[in-house]
């Protein structure tokens, strides 16, 4: 558990970074940002907080050995002698600049910040934010031109959504990571920063659900993919864990073992995860990751019944006549 309410901000620096395929080098600045309260205030409120309310954590990893990460290295030695902190920064910036090599990546900022006053499962420690900026949203401003007011387009940094950041920690190997661009590169996770998923009961469980759902995308037939469904509700309220093992054998019944064996290899690709029968899921944080199965219920192409908290559907009957598609849908409602 981190709280994060007694956390403050001691240095910050900006460097400007391109994208090494074209060429663009890199801009590294040499002194640290003069900070006010309000902008200690805004990187608290919009690039600290969202990284940890996220939860998506991950670990370091190296493929010889873990010192040899670079962002690592550099944000570990920050953490032994903050006095380092400009150095170190500008070496996180050159490492960003050595793995910005997809033609897609845009030139942006790097904005780096020292936080400290963090307090990590009761014990207070400090941690390094390392967040990229590549796009920048417009803004009207106004102008004042000797009594007569001006609108003036100008581009910022906007606040509502993160691009790419990450949150080191100095007490371990725990890494909170957000990239909302990664449709576009995943160079940030994987070249960048080097980071691997941790099977955290979020994150299994977050897995657990896109499994769910990509074997019910194959299940044609609607009254099977709403009994699949129900199974599982099932086994979530009579269990406080469910095993892959234990979805694995409901799912038997609905699509083949080397079509399930398929979308858990691609699972496994993206997620980094060992997904072996045994893994354990949590049933209340997995039933929270199921709702787009257990609560929607795909009736034919292009039509999907969503139902509520207090309902369920128990049969569907399609009859296709002459005049289109016919539905007839029987839902149970709790209570009544």
């Amino acid at each position: 558990m981190i709280d994060i309410s007694s956390a403050e901000i001691a240095k910050i620096i900006v460097h400007r970074v391109g994208n090494r395929i074209r060429e663009e080098g890199y801009s590294l600045s040499n002194q640290e940002v003069k900070r006010t309260k309000d902008i200690d205030d805004t990187f608290l409120r919009h690039y600290l907080a969202p990284l940890v309310r996220s939860n998506d954590i991950y670990g370091f990893y190296h493929e010889s050995d873990i010192g040899l990460n670079a962002v690592y290295h550099f944000t570990n030695q920050v953490f032994a002698e903050p006095s380092s902190f400009s150095e170190q920064s500008q070496n996180i910036a050159k490492h960003l600049y050595s793995a910005s090599t997809h033609p897609k990546i845009s030139s942006g900022e790097l904005i780096i910040i020292f936080f400290t006053g963090l307090i990590v499962d009761g014990v207070t420690c400090d941690a390094l934010g390392i967040y990229r900026i590549e796009m920048k949203d417009s803004y009207l401003d106004v102008d004042d031109d000797s009594g007569a007011f001006q609108l003036i387009e100008r581009t910022g940094i906007s606040l509502e959504k993160m691009q790419k950041g990450a949150l080191v920690l100095s007490t371990d190997n725990r890494v909170f990571a957000i990239d909302s661009l990664s449709q576009k590169t995943k160079y940030w996770m994987e070249s960048f920063l080097k980071i691997t998923p941790q099977s955290t009961p979020k994150a299994c469980a977050k897995i657990g659900g896109a499994l769910l759902k990509a074997i019910s995308s194959k299940i044609s037939d609607p009254n099977a993919a709403l009994e699949l469904g129900n199974r599982i509700s099932k086994s979530i309220e009579e269990s406080e864990t469910i095993s892959l093992g234990v979805i694995k054998e409901i799912s038997a019944d609905y699509v083949d073992e080397d079509a399930f064996g398929e979308i858990l290899s691609n699972l496994q690709g993206k997620s980094g995860f060992d997904l072996a029968d045994n893994l354990q899921l949590d049933s209340p944080t997995f039933a929270k990751y199921t709702k787009n199965v257990t609560k929607q219920t795909r009736i034919a192409e292009g039509i999907t019944l969503v139902t509520s908290a207090n309902s369920s559907i128990s049969k569907i009957d399609i009859q296709n006549t002459e005049n289109g598609l016919v539905a007839t849908i029987a839902i149970e409602i709790m209570g009544n």
